[in-house]
């Protein structure tokens, strides 16, 4: 689908059901695709998928959209993500369930884990915190009631030891 179809869909989805079965038709399995790749058995890529076309059909008329499917994937994984921070909050698990798995599981180049093996357990935290599930600092600080100055610097420094590595490997 073209994006001047789709514009054209988009803005008369409250006026004409076809329109949104026509964008339905034509983006549904890639985002559910998208979503399975992005979020994995976490949550239910269809469900996901199902709230965005919901909003759609909710939402006013949205100004013109450039990247449709882009666009699309960006709102579903939004939605996604607002979900995994409600069941998060829902589900106040003891800490020890709650930490990040061991940066084993996560598939990185050896020597990348072993450096962040070297950050202390806290540091470790905040890293995978923001890089793997994509809290903002700020999220962070709440989350583990830390001062989000604390957060910051631990984050900056275990990114320079991370660029130091880099640099190492760059050098002939």
């Amino acid at each position: 689908m073209d994006v001047l179809q789709f514009n054209r869909l988009l803005r008369n989805i409250g006026s004409d059901r076809r329109a949104l079965e026509k964008i339905y038709q034509e983006y549904y399995p890639k985002l559910v695709l998208h979503l399975r790749y992005r979020f994995g058995n976490r949550l239910s890529p269809d469900d996901i998928a199902e709230e965005v076309f919901l909003a759609l059909m909710r939402s006013p008329p949205q100004r013109k959209v450039d990247h449709p499917t882009a666009w699309l994937m960006g709102l579903a994984d939004h939605k996604a993500i607002d979900l995994l921070r409600k069941y998060r909050k829902e589900t106040d698990l003891p800490e020890t369930l709650a930490m990040p798995p061991p940066f084993d599981n996560v598939i990185l180049r050896s020597d990348v884990r072993q450096e962040l093996k070297t950050l202390d357990k806290e540091t470790q935290e905040i890293v995978y915190l923001h890089i793997w599930e994509g809290y903002s600092l700020k999220e962070i600080s709440d989350l583990k009631n830390i001062g989000y100055e604390t957060v910051r610097k631990k984050t900056s420094r275990a990114y320079r030891q991370l660029e130091k590595l880099f640099r190492k490997g760059e050098e002939p």
